[in-house]
């Protein structure tokens, strides 16, 4: 059976306190997807990880309408979306993952930017916009 997107499982956190529990979707639409982001919130979802065909991943994590974006290739190289604040601006804290981290404001995006890098992603796991995406070194 060939899969009608790129995008083969979607997993979004729930926490309870301390307790974490996932929920799981196999290849979701992009309306499935659009509505996991729609539930973040930096509190108790924070992180929604979306796993492609060949092994890489995109993540996306926050929520009101402050998020980072980051893709795992394959091959462990690792790329974060960008958004066009200056990088002197204060950095910014967000609960990830159940945990708060501080990140850079260049590293902070809105959900319109996020969706579009998302819609890329899902169609056939490229990277748009190809000239906000920086390597992690």
């Amino acid at each position: 059976m060939s899969h009608p997107n790129f995008i083969v499982r979607a997993v979004i956190d729930d926490w309870h306190g301390n307790l974490l529990s996932d929920e799981e979707v196999l290849v979701p639409s992009i309306e499935v997807i659009s509505d996991l982001v729609g539930l973040l919130n930096a509190d108790d979802r924070t992180i929604v990880s979306l796993f492609g065909r060949n092994g890489s991943s995109l993540t996306i994590g926050g929520g009101g309408d402050r998020y980072i974006v980051f893709v795992s290739t394959p091959d462990e190289n690792l790329w974060n979306l960008t958004s066009e604040r200056s990088e002197t601006e204060k950095n910014i804290v967000l609960k990830i993952g159940g945990q708060e981290g501080d990140f850079s404001t260049r590293q902070i995006i809105d959900r319109t930017l996020a969706m579009y890098a998302i819609r890329s992603f899902f169609t056939d796991g490229t990277l748009q916009p190809a000239d906000r995406w920086e390597k992690q070194t």
